[in-house]
């Protein structure tokens, strides 16, 4: 990669697991670029002030370069790293940047990437509009659910169709559960848009949904729908404890049918992600049957479920603790932005 106007280059011998490296300039630099063309295989972490970190993403031609300056910007979360984001979440020329600045905001769930990221539903690449739709579903919130609901309806594009409606069901907003039950029939290839409807379903946590599901598994309905339905139907039953003795049923009971060799490893993928003990039988018949590329990934189900049932009680309570300060945590960081705005 050339260098830029008034660029200077320094090659730093690297041998041994740790260097400090002082580098006389005449004058502060507008940012520092590591690696320009990224020709050596690496993790890179960024420290700087958001100031430098946005005149990297502003002025760095390595979309690369780009991108590791966007996901410490958000985690710093400073107006100065939001403002950053934003402009380049709208203008960056690359879509591969928009969609990891889409998702870098998404993870921090403040009030202010929200803005940021319903300002950017319209724009122009459909790879980087479907990554704004995935991280609109980072929040729970009646304005995120207003963005996503003409992407989910509508879009020259399935997937971000699809994307929006997963996102719409995460939101757990009250205007879902119709509009993806009705998107099961929407015509695409490979029924990409009526995959994302039985995933919303399925985050949307409502007990209503598991009907749709299950009725989007039965055979005879189209093989790529049958997969999503049953990866969604895992998914449920995570969610709805009450619902997922009647999930299980309906799983255990399909296990069993080779007739569409992928729908049958969706539906061991689907046991393994529930998790629970009552499956193990038919996986050990699975196992034990002819063909290999059934036995193995019924093999490693079996070890998964295993594993996951012996982990103490105790410690599942201080995960689901964690998760709650977490939760606690975010909501407070939420307060304390929204007052700093006033």
């Amino acid at each position: 990669m050339a260098p830029l106007a008034g660029e200077q280059r320094l090659r730093l011998q690297v041998d041994e697991g740790e260097h400090l490296f002082a580098i006389p300039v005449s004058g502060e630099p507008a940012f520092v670029r590591i690696d320009p063309g990224n020709f050596v295989l690496k993790t890179l972490d960024l420290e700087a002030p958001p100031e430098t970190l946005a005149a990297i993403l502003r002025g760095d031609p390595d979309p690369i370069s780009r991108i590791r300056a966007a996901k410490p910007l958000a985690k710093d979360g400073s107006r100065t790293a939001m403002e950053a984001l934003r402009a380049g979440l709208l203008e960056d020329p690359f879509w591969g940047v928009q969609a990891e600045i889409a998702e870098a905001l998404g993870e921090t769930r403040s009030p202010s990437a929200l803005e940021s990221l319903i300002a950017a539903t319209g724009v122009r690449h459909p790879k980087a509009r479907r990554a704004v739709a995935s991280a609109l579903g980072n929040w729970r919130a009646a304005r995120a659910a207003d963005a996503l609901l003409p992407l989910a309806q509508e879009d020259p594009s399935y997937y971000v169709m699809a994307a929006a409606l997963e996102a719409l069901g995460k939101t757990r907003d009250g205007r879902a559960f119709e509009l993806l039950v009705r998107q099961i029939r929407y015509p695409s290839w490979a029924d990409v848009v009526a995959g994302g409807a039985v995933r919303g379903l399925a985050e949307s946590a409502d007990e209503r949904a598991v009907t749709p599901i299950l009725e989007c598994i039965a055979y005879g309905r189209p093989e790529p729908l049958r997969r999503a339905a049953l990866r969604a139907a895992g998914r449920a039953a995570s969610l709805l404890e009450r619902q997922r003795t009647r999930i299980l049923d309906a799983l255990t009971a399909m296990a069993d049918d080779a007739r569409q060799f992928l729908v049958q490893l969706a539906c061991i993928s689907a046991l393994e992600s529930i998790g629970d003990a009552r499956a193990l039988p038919v996986l050990a018949r699975l196992e034990a049957g002819a063909d290999p590329r059934v036995r193995r990934p019924a093999a490693e189900a079996t070890i998964k479920i295993r594993e996951a049932s012996q982990t103490p009680p105790e410690l599942a309570r201080l995960r689901e603790d964690l998760d709650v300060l977490k939760e606690e945590n975010r909501r407070l960081r939420e307060r304390i932005e929204e007052l700093a705005q006033r």
